[in-house]
C-alpha cells in the first residue's frame, strides 16, 4: 500500500478515543469472559492512556483485547498499529482488515479510509484482504461479540466518536460479557 495512504490512516486514527454507551443478546464461556462493568470502563481508560503515551508498551495488548471484544474504535486503533508496526508486526493487510471491520460503525472517516485503501490495492491484494476481513467479521464482528457500538457527538466537539457497550451478563447490569481473542487467529 502506498505510504501516503499509511499516513492518512495514522493521522485520522490517532484522533480516536474509545468511550462506552449502549447494549445487545447472550453469549457463554469459554469464548467470552464475564467481568464487572467497571473493569471494562477501566480497560477503556487504560487503553486510551496507552494510546496517548507514545512510549507505552501496553497499547497493542490492550487494543487487541478490546478489538477482539468488538469495540470498533479499538479495532480502528489496532488497524493503525498494524499499519505502523507499533508494538505489533507491521502488516498492511491485517491493518486494512481491522479498519474494514471498524468501518461497519458507519463513521464516515473509517469508510473514506477504507475506500482510499481499496483504490490502492491490486486485485490479488484485495482478494487476500477480503478473505481476512471475512474471517475477522466471523470472529469479532458485532454479531459475534455481542458488542453494540453507536455514534455520538464527542464532548465539546462537532466530531463523532464511537461508544461501545458489551452485553450484560446479569439483570442488574453490573457484569458484562467480553469476547476473548480466539487462539490461533491473528487479531
Amino acid at each position: 500500500m502506498k505510504t501516503k495512504c499509511f499516513w492518512l490512516v495514522v493521522g485520522v486514527l490517532a484522533s480516536i478515543s474509545p468511550a462506552p454507551l449502549s447494549l445487545a443478546a447472550s453469549p457463554s464461556e469459554p469464548e467470552f469472559e464475564s467481568l464487572p462493568r467497571q473493569d471494562y470502563y477501566d480497560l477503556l481508560r487504560k487503553a486510551e492512556r496507552a494510546t496517548r503515551d507514545k512510549g507505552s508498551t501496553d497499547i497493542s495488548e490492550l487494543e487487541k483485547r478490546l478489538a477482539c471484544a468488538g469495540n470498533q474504535a479499538s479495532q480502528a486503533v489496532l488497524a493503525s498499529l498494524y499499519f505502523g508496526g507499533q508494538g505489533i508486526g507491521k502488516d498492511d493487510l491485517a491493518g486494512y482488515a481491522w479498519l474494514k471491520l471498524a468501518s461497519a460503525s458507519g463513521l464516515p472517516r473509517f469508510k473514506q479510509l477504507v475506500e482510499t485503501l481499496d483504490k490502492s490495492m491490486t486485485a490479488d491484494q484485495r482478494a487476500t484482504a477480503d478473505a481476512k476481513v471475512a474471517a475477522l467479521q466471523a470472529l469479532y464482528g458485532p454479531a459475534a461479540t455481542h458488542m453494540t457500538c453507536t455514534k455520538a457527538e464527542a464532548t465539546g466537539s462537532h466530531m463523532q466518536e464511537l461508544r461501545c457497550e458489551p452485553e450484560h451478563v446479569n439483570t442488574t447490569g453490573t457484569l458484562v460479557w467480553l469476547k476473548r481473542c480466539v487462539q490461533g487467529s491473528q487479531p
